[in-house]
This record gives structure tokens, sequence and C-alpha cells, in this order.
């Protein structure tokens, strides 16, 4: 009686070992199989040149070791007052100078006609005082200009730093303030903005460096504090692959919301320009779908705008292979579209 009850219950036990040793093997292969594909993925990325985050890429350096942006308690950090010379891996060099109040201006003026506030495209980073586009504007047109511009800044220190230089007297006749959606996440000083900023040493600044962003559409706009700390694990500096998936998912975040918080800071520029009596025009630096939405939406808000559409993918209008920054010959196309709109609308 036994042996029947047992039989099936045997015949049972014989089939799930089975059934385990099959998934077993079939997991067991999967894994194998993914890891190969994983690797093989990992090798087309390095054969099609995507390099793993490298925490010690090559950037220009300051020649006598002068720093040249220091820590600020509102803006983050602003350019230090001096002059700096860098070079390039490749020999190449630059010179800047900037006035006491942090702005790139040659001449000291403290009473501009046009003053540029902006990113890195409005600083010129990688060319002389001579060759960025606010000098060539102020060449071309004969008028007094500031190139208030400064690495890294996104709309929000722009608009800091726009705020402080009214408050000192330096009130232009005309306001240019830079756009392209790229400084979006700057702006709002997203986690992958936070990494970038980890990247470039600004810690090397002041440990306890902190960065102004704005982060809400609704009301007025708060600015709040944050210091930079890296976003990306260990494991991104060994993988390409792993570098990419990681950096796809600091850059998850709402291109909505990124347009919202740019034309809510924007207006900010413009009552504030209204208040000290300066006339405000929008640039957008770049020809791209987000930069042109906000370009039109600021537009409908009563404010002047003006779109430059060079390609700073050609060689001619870049500083590769030092630099992905425009060159002298793409500044002095945006100088002229900049002063043809201004002719037109004054």
């Amino acid at each position: 009686m036994f042996y029947f009850v047992a039989q099936p219950a045997a015949i049972h036990v014989a089939v799930l070992k089975k059934n385990r040793s099959k998934l077993g093997s079939i997991l067991k292969r999967g894994l194998i199989g993914g890891l190969i594909a994983l690797f093989l993925v990992e090798v087309l990325l390095r054969l099609f040149g995507y390099s793993t985050y490298n925490v010690h890429r090559e950037r220009p350096i300051e020649i006598h070791g002068k720093k040249a942006v220091v820590s600020d308690p509102i803006l983050g950090y602003r350019n230090a007052a001096g002059i700096f010379d860098f070079k390039y891996p490749s020999g190449r060099k630059f010179t800047v100078r900037h006035d006491d109040f942090g702005a790139r201006n040659p001449n000291f003026m403290t009473d501009p006609d046009i003053s540029f506030y902006g990113c890195s495209f409005t600083y010129g980073y990688g060319v002389d005082d001579t060759e960025t586009y606010p000098y060539f504007v102020g060449e071309l047109s004969g008028k007094k200009v500031r190139n208030a511009g400064c690495n890294g800044y996104g709309l929000t220190q722009a608009y800091l730093k726009m705020q402080e230089d009214f408050e000192n007297g330096i009130v232009p006749a005309v306001t240019v303030i830079s756009y392209a959606s790229f400084l979006d996440e700057r702006t709002r000083c997203t986690p992958s903005w936070q990494q970038e900023l980890f990247a470039n040493k600004i810690l090397g600044i002041d440990k306890n460096i902190r960065i102004p962003y704005v982060s809400k559409t609704k009301g007025p706009i708060h600015f709040q504090y944050i210091k930079p700390e890296r976003q990306l694990s260990k494991m991104a500096e060994y993988s390409s692959l792993w570098y990419r998936v990681e950096k796809l998912f600091l850059k998850n975040n709402s291109e909505v919301e990124n347009r919202n918080v740019a034309v809510s800071v924007l207006e900010a520029f413009q009552k504030l320009c209204k208040k000290y009596d300066s006339q405000l025009v929008v640039v957008g630096l770049m020809d791209d779908d987000s930069t042109t939405d906000v370009l039109k939406k600021v537009k409908k808000k009563g404010m002047q705008t003006c779109q430059f559409k060079v390609d700073i993918t050609k060689d001619q209008y870049n500083l590769f292979p030092d630099d992905g920054h425009p060159s002298p010959e793409a500044y002095k196309l945006f100088a002229r579209t900049l002063l043809l709109h201004l002719e037109l609308q004054m």
C-alpha cells in the first residue's frame, strides 16, 4: 500500500528536480549570454570612441597658477579680478582680463551702452578678450560694451549677476541675456550639472561652495542653494556602457518643466530691466527646437528676441581639437546678427 502512495510522490520529486535542473541551465545560459552581449557592447563603444568617465580629463590650465574664478556667497562663484593666461594641452594660449566686478572688461568701463550676461559662449571661453562676440559688437557699432558672462553660468547666476550690477549703478541702455536649452540643467542645478561642476573641480575653489538654482515655476522665483556632489559611481570610470547608462539617468528630467523654469527666470530679467529702465534682448545661442520654443514664449510676453543660426559643428566655427566652444569667426557672425536685430528694432 505504501509503495503505491509513495510512487507518485517520488515521480513528482524527480520531475521537480529535472525541471529545476532545466531552469538552472536556462538561467545559466541566459546569464552567460547576457554577459557576452554586455561585453560586446562595451567593446563596440570603445571602438567607436566612447570612453569611460575620466576623472583627470585634460583642460586648459592657468599658466601662472592664479585661479580665474573665486567663490561667492550669492553667485556660487564669480570671475576673479585680474589678468589670467591660459594654455591648452596642444600649446594654444589665450588671455582674459576681469574687472573688479568680475566682468571680462578690458577697458574697465562702468558706464556701458550694452551689457552682456550669460555662459561661456558670452564670456568667450578659449579666445582672447578681443575675439569675443560682445567685443565684436562694440568694435562694429562703436558702442561701449561690457561682457559680464561667466563660464558655467545658467540663467539663475546670470540673473543674480545682473541684479548685483544694477544695484551697483552699472545700468546700460541695452541688456543682452544669452539663452540656450543646454543652460536649463544649470538653471535648475540638476544632478547631471552637479556632476559636471564636480568633474570641473569647482570644489577646489572652496569645499563649502554652494550653487544657486531655481526649481519651481509657480509664483515669484525662489533661489535655493546646493553643494555640488559627485553623482557617478566608481564603476563609470571602468565601463563606457555603465557611464552612458548613468549619464542617461542623471539627465532624466522634464523638458517641459525645464522650459517653464527658463521662461519664469527670463520674466524676472524682464521685470528687473523695466525697473531700471534698461532695454532687454534675449538672444538664442542655438537653433534647436527647445531654444526656439522658449524664445517664442518670451516674445509673446513682450520680450525682444534674436536667434543665432551659426552651425558651430563646422570646423571654422569652433575651437577643435582644443575645445568645442565657438571660434572668433563664429563670434563675428553672432555680433553681426545681433547688431542687425538692434538696428531693426531701434
